[in-house]
């Protein structure tokens, strides 16, 4: 069974790891040892039971680095397997954990992860890095 656990940027800018409570329009996250702190609501996103190469819980809203592996297909030599490096943001909805990219100016890419071993790397998250999805389109 998965952890459930919530992180949420404090207004001072610190992030803050726990259970989460929510009150009309405001937030906590419930932390063990220091009692229940108010965070950003748009900055809250949930631990999707995953981790990174480096041991990194993941969160909705991180941006990862994935070593994609795919099916392309050439004329000449048919069907083979291709691979690339693409950079997306984690999102979690009633499938499962996905990866977000921008595919080309219209379509978007999403790929579900379900066991990411070497594939994926946290480079950031939306609120603190959202300018490596600019550099990477």
């Amino acid at each position: 069974m998965r952890e459930i656990k919530f992180r949420g940027k404090t207004p001072e800018g610190k992030w803050i790891y726990g259970g989460i409570s929510i009150n009309y329009d405001r937030v906590w996250i419930d932390q063990e040892y220091y009692g229940d702190t108010f965070v950003d609501k748009e900055t809250v996103g949930q631990y999707t039971g995953l981790k990174d190469k480096h041991g990194v819980k993941i969160y909705e809203g991180d941006i990862v680095n994935m070593h994609y592996f795919y099916e392309n297909f050439d004329s000449s030599l048919g069907v083979y397997e291709d691979e690339k490096e693409i950079i997306g943001i984690i999102k979690i909805n009633e499938y499962g954990v996905y990866l977000e990219t921008k595919c080309n100016e219209i379509y978007y890419l999403c790929i579900y992860v379900q066991e990411p071993t070497e594939e994926l790397e946290i480079i950031g998250n939306i609120w603190d890095a959202g300018g490596l999805l600019k550099e990477s389109d």
